[in-house]
């Protein structure tokens, strides 16, 4: 007998409690789906993630899942993996769920493969009730007051890595500036700089909601999400959505770092604390910074101090307090090399392109990006400084239009691309969380390829502002994501419609 109390478990996420007396029943394995027939009234070991067959566990009145999924993991694992992608409604929620280690999962698996009888006792006390998460929020003010920078690191995440290290290098990069400011060493800065601890990307999306006063003041923000690990590994998610400078700007700070120029990886990415800042309806460009990887570690008891690298967390916060002060301090000087630095970007990648023979609609598309980013500069100057250097970024601007080449290959049309969507809720897309079970279950069956956390829908949304056509929006998704099927996203927007989250315009 294997008392698991004596050992250190995991319910799942919103998982209810059992009754008083707990429930004892037979484990069934699942190797496939026709398993969670066999598995009616018991308790089920699943080795995958628990949502991806939350509907078969409910359709089948499953008592309990006990799972040792981990991201990554090995079988020799002790460790034991939470999972936060279990998005159910409480009032679905039936079936409890225990999170085991990967090494007491193989142990499990043996015997039920050997078709030894298991029984499980479990007893759980859960419950769901209405509460509430603070978010914690500071500033070093700024002469002027109605403009703000703001970054960001969530809290409530129980591992060093994640995110110990992005709220902790905040609170250094805070009380750094802070000092250099009071003894003289900087000046005070032009705009304010803020520090938002959030419950990661459902706290800042509270805080946006409630702080529509503040949040109208932030012109471009820095997310840290995991910023320790012990390897050469430093991954920055593009905040794309709208037109800034900020992607130039901090990748430009990360290769001037002697000690991080290497393993620099930029992607496009909208999933993660700062995801709703970079929402065009909010318009503040928030790009993430993650350095390091401890894959085996991640949403897990195994991620302590001992995996965190000194030097990394060190220059993640040297890099990050240049970037905000950088920011907040900006006049002309700073604008008008900010724009050679955009321009040269812009352009290198246009040429880079034409010499790839990619098409004209990628190029086109690359130059309108361009001259947007190099226009967001001017927010940075103002006065009588600002028609001059909006005539320098002329000069820019007019540089890549002279690569333009007409519009060819057009797709053929689509019944509704020239529909103007325009959203009704302000709401996560890809969890789908106000829908009923069937549709939501409908949706993924339909648009699988798209679901659940995808960087498709998710800047698909974003780019869903009540004044682009589907066809506009088919073209950023397809130029900037590489993929998009104009067909499919004018059905993805029908189904929108009629579960309200959208209207046509």
């Amino acid at each position: 007998m294997v008392k698991f109390p004596d050992k250190f478990l995991c319910v799942g996420m919103n998982s209810p409690g059992t009754p008083d007396g707990g429930v004892t029943s037979q484990v069934i394995l699942y190797n496939k789906s026709s398993d969670l027939k066999k598995a009616r009234g018991k308790i089920l070991f699943f080795s995958g993630r628990v949502d991806s067959i939350k509907n078969g566990l409910l359709k089948n009145d499953i008592k309990g899942v006990i799972s040792d999924f981990h991201y990554k993991g090995k079988e020799k694992n002790d460790t034991i993996y939470w999972e936060n992608r279990w998005h159910v409604k409480k009032e679905e929620t039936s079936f409890f769920c225990i999170k085991i280690s990967m090494k007491d999962g193989a142990a499990l698996r043996i015997l039920l493969e050997k078709g030894v009888k298991v029984k499980v006792k479990a007893f759980i006390r859960a419950r769901n009730y209405s509460g509430k998460i603070p978010a914690v929020s500071g500033l070093i003010p700024g002469k002027n007051p109605k403009e703000e920078v703001i970054i960001l690191g969530h809290v409530y995440d129980v591992g060093a890595h994640d995110n110990a290290s992005g709220a902790g290098i905040m609170i250094e990069i805070a009380r750094t500036i802070q000092k250099l400011i009071k003894t003289g060493k900087l000046s005070q800065p032009r705009r304010s700089i803020r520090f938002l601890f959030p419950h990661e990307m459902y706290g800042t999306l509270d805080w946006v909601a409630r702080k529509r006063d503040k949040s109208r003041k932030l012109i471009a923000g820095l997310n840290l999400d995991m910023v320790g690990g012990k390897n050469n590994s430093i991954k920055l998610r593009a905040s794309d959505e709208i037109p800034s400078f900020t992607n130039e700007l901090i990748v430009e700070l990360l290769k001037q770092s002697s000690h991080i120029r290497k393993g620099l990886i930029v992607s496009n990415g909208v999933l993660d604390d700062e995801m709703f800042l970079k929402d065009p309806l909010i318009g503040c460009s928030t790009p993430t910074l993650s350095f390091g990887r401890v894959d085996h570690c991640y949403h897990s008891d195994a991620d302590t101090m001992d995996k965190l690298d000194y030097n990394f967390v060190k220059n993640a916060g040297v890099v990050s307090a240049v970037y905000l002060y950088f920011i907040a301090s900006a006049g002309i000087k700073e604008a008008l090399w900010l724009a050679e630095l955009v321009f040269s970007c812009w352009n290198n990648s246009i040429v880079k392109y034409m010499k790839e023979k990619n098409s004209s609609s990628k190029i086109n598309f690359l130059i309108e990006r361009g001259t947007e980013n190099l226009n967001s500069i001017s927010a940075l100057v103002e006065g009588p400084e600002r028609a001059f250097f909006n005539k320098k970024i002329a000069g820019y601007i007019c540089c890549l239009e002279k690569y333009k080449k007409a519009l060819s290959g057009k797709e053929k049309p689509v019944r509704g691309e020239k529909l103007v969507p325009v959203r009704s809720k302000c709401s996560l897309i890809p969890a789908m969380d106000s829908i009923s079970g069937k549709e939501k279950t409908d949706f993924e069956n339909k648009f699988k390829e798209y679901f659940p956390w995808s960087n498709y829908l998710s800047p698909m949304w974003f780019l869903t502002d009540g004044k682009r056509t589907i066809r506009q929006i088919h073209y950023f998704l397809k130029n900037n994501y590489g993929t998009s099927d104009l067909k499919r996203l004018v059905e993805i927007y029908k189904f929108l419609k009629r579960t309200k989250y959208i209207k046509f315009r």
